[in-house]
């Protein structure tokens, strides 16, 4: 008789199922764009129906993944000076589109913050909050960061109504969208590994997170006194990006074979377009988290797209992996160049600079240790 299989926590379920379930959706998707490219203009507009609601399933795969990694007690995140502020506007200012495309309104206020923490995880957590509140806002998302009282903390609350002034105001009957979902679910668990205390304070249909940042030094304050980072041995990091969404565009099958296989094992969730009208689409109501431009399709499309991107979002990293050929070309304005023929070497260097804030390639691992 075959051997009774080992017990399975619920981690490792978690892990399996996001795997599973996310690689037929994105080939479910691949498929469902081919169709749109060849179908006629009624059946393609059919077609486009189906695209939110898989890239939606998909999300939830991957970000079960995510959470099975994160309950499963092998992360162990790295410890450096972050700017709270300037993440939280990055961001916001890479999810506004979104919010505007669907009718809903970001509107935050700030002060200057810095804390230690690891940077791509507190980015996941705070891109999660924003899936949370966006998801289940009717009107608007209102983030405040202020200070707590002592001892003196950066203090963030998330606040929205899940349900419309008028009805609240009337007191119309209605049901309330259910509080759990794997969106927060995330964030409580990425904030117990940051030390990021996370509590609830819901006003009926009004809903109210607040987030209480641990050691900031309070620029606003003029504060001087500097907390030395935590000591974090070398190890080696899994999936420290895991489940972030990249875009890149290339028509070469080898190009994103190659690029599959320095970011896959990171974590990046890779989609493709194989042009600037496609990428364009793409963009129009959520950014992703990255863009990689084929070289060899430079042009002043491409150069317009960059260009729209970077004007809604300073600071949102562009990479453009060069062609051996075109080597001596000069950079596009705002795009980090990566030579193709060094793609293994240089691209885990860039994207640890762009969202670890390491300040050179030979900097230690930051993220997401085992």
């Amino acid at each position: 008789m075959p051997s009774a299989p080992d017990s399975v926590s619920l981690s490792q379920a978690l892990e399996q199922v996001g795997d599973e379930v996310a690689h037929p959706l994105l080939v479910a998707l691949d498929r469902l764009r081919t169709l749109q490219q060849h179908a006629d203009p009624a059946l393609k507009a059919a077609l486009a129906g189906l695209h939110e609601p898989l890239r939606r399933a998909r999300e939830g795969a991957l970000l079960a993944q995510q959470l099975g990694r994160l309950s499963s007690g092998r992360v162990r995140p790295g410890q450096m000076s972050v700017p709270l502020h300037d993440t939280l506007q990055a961001l916001c200012a890479q999810r506004r589109r979104e919010a505007e495309a669907r009718g809903l309104q970001l509107r935050t206020e700030w002060l200057s913050a810095d804390i230690d923490t690891d940077p791509v995880l507190l980015d996941h957590l705070l891109s999660h909050l924003l899936d949370w509140a966006l998801a289940h806002t009717c009107s608007s998302v209102d983030l405040r960061m202020a200070l707590s009282p002592w001892p003196v903390r950066a203090q963030l609350t998330c606040r929205f109504a899940v349900r419309p002034l008028d009805q609240i105001q009337t007191g119309t009957s209605m049901p309330d969208p259910s509080p759990l979902s794997l969106a927060w679910l995330f964030v409580q668990e990425a904030g117990a590994l940051l030390g990021v205390e996370v509590d609830r304070e819901d006003e009926g249909p009004v809903w109210v997170a607040v987030l209480r940042f641990p050691a900031a030094r309070m620029s606003a304050l003029g504060a001087t006194v500097s907390l030395p980072p935590e000591v974090v041995d070398e190890g080696h990091n899994t999936q420290p990006f895991g489940g972030a969404p990249a875009l890149v565009i290339t028509q070469r099958p080898e190009l994103l074979s190659a690029l599959g296989a320095v970011m896959d094992p990171l974590g990046w969730d890779l989609d493709r377009a194989e042009s600037v009208d496609a990428a364009r689409a793409l963009c129009r109501h959520r950014l992703p988290k990255l863009i990689v431009v084929d070289g060899a399709l430079r042009s002043p499309d491409m150069a317009g797209l960059c260009a729209e991107i970077r004007a809604d979002v300073p600071q949102f990293p562009l990479i453009e992996v060069v062609p051996a050929g075109r080597a001596t070309q000069m950079p596009m304005r705002g795009v980090s160049p990566c030579p193709e023929v060094h793609l293994r070497l240089h691209l885990p260097a860039l994207l640890k600079r762009a969202f670890g804030g390491a300040p050179a390639p030979a900097a230690p691992e930051l993220t997401f240790r085992v």
